[in-house]
């Protein structure tokens, strides 16, 4: 049987070995898994931040004595990241576990989250949520991530699309979807990194409004309100990983309407992340979805031109936004289940 062990974030070695395992284990026998780098998973455990405290743990087996009579740690045989939410949800706890295909079947899986409920228990935490990318062909029932879950009593609360959007996007795409200014009494308004000081109460609106209307089917989510302290402090940690790029749709009458973000990671910039897309109610049905979008993709292009793929999800619901990504040529890649339980 493994053991199992927290990792020190500061042993580079030992959190080389941990996200190696990580790596391989998540990514396994995926057409287009999108993983953080290992810069960015180890700041963020460096350098906690107020929201979420991120624990890495191994599990860990005996491959026989070393040669050079150094104290002997084993072999890295699967990886857990733990997720404690400081400020929201604190009676949630996020839990990933991977295990590289040549490990699996020996109670390695089970070992670490075995581990996970007791560590949870400690903390007071009496819901655990995980994440499960089930690739477009095959089913939950036969992917190993989701009958691991299932068969520890996660049900499934919300489930997206992953989509991949290959670059650059063909010329001859529908009139929609191209880069260009607004039509009638709106305008575009865009930054690259941090938000520049006199937008930082809107976008901080912004966001909270997102945070009110994305889909969260029935996980125990609560909808966080955003200050412009937080925004400030969210892009100076985000800052340390990624390219941030936003375009503001504004309204010369109504004020700002929507808002979206791409994110382009400093240490593998061929893979961006299509994250939030906004367009408050009383403005949709104007075609600013696919405004947002054409014009972040060509802001994109200018600060990144090695981007080749952007990755965003959406929920199934969504139909307004599925029906934009898939004008853009968003092409299904994965189906994400968001997943509960209680302990």
């Amino acid at each position: 049987m493994p053991t199992i062990h927290a990792v020190d974030p500061h042993d580079d070695a030992a959190m080389r070995a941990w996200y190696d395992a990580l790596h391989a284990g998540s990514t396994a026998d995926r057409a287009a898994p999108l993983l953080s780098g290992y810069d960015s998973f180890t700041f963020t455990m460096r350098h906690p931040g107020q929201v979420r405290r991120r624990l890495p743990v191994a599990a860990r087996v005996d491959d026989g004595e070393p040669d050079d009579g150094r104290p002997h740690q084993g072999q890295v045989v699967g990886a857990m990241l733990v997720e404690l939410p400081l400020l929201h949800d604190t009676g949630t706890v996020q839990v990933e576990i991977a295990v590289p295909p040549p490990h699996r079947g020996r109670g390695v899986g089970a070992a670490l989250w075995s581990h996970a409920v007791e560590l949870a228990r400690r903390e007071g935490r009496t819901v655990a949520q995980t994440e499960v990318s089930v690739p477009r062909d095959r089913s939950p029932g036969d992917w190993p991530g989701a009958r691991f879950a299932a068969a520890r009593g996660f049900t499934t609360g919300h489930v997206e699309d992953h989509q991949v959007l290959d670059l650059p996007v063909p010329d001859e795409r529908p009139a929609g979807t191209r880069a260009g200014n607004p039509a009638g009494s709106t305008r575009t308004v865009q930054w690259a990194g941090p938000c520049p000081e006199e937008h930082v109460g809107t976008y901080a609106a912004l966001q909270t409004a997102m945070n009110a209307d994305v889909p969260t089917g029935a996980m125990t989510r609560t909808a966080v309100e955003v200050s412009p302290e937080r925004v400030r402090t969210s892009d100076a940690r985000l800052a340390e990983s990624y390219l941030t790029l936003v375009t503001l749709v504004l309204d010369d009458h109504a004020g700002p309407v929507g808002y979206t973000l791409l994110l382009v990671p400093h240490a593998e910039p061929g893979d961006a992340v299509q994250d939030d897309t906004l367009v408050l109610r009383a403005h949709r049905g104007r075609g600013l979805g696919a405004t947002l979008k054409a014009a972040n993709l060509r802001l994109l292009a200018a600060h990144s031109p090695g981007t080749r793929r952007v990755h965003t999800w959406v929920a199934q619901s969504n139909a307004p936004m599925q029906a934009v990504n898939a004008a853009f040529g968003f092409r299904d890649v994965e189906t994400l289940h968001e997943m509960e339980c209680t302990l």
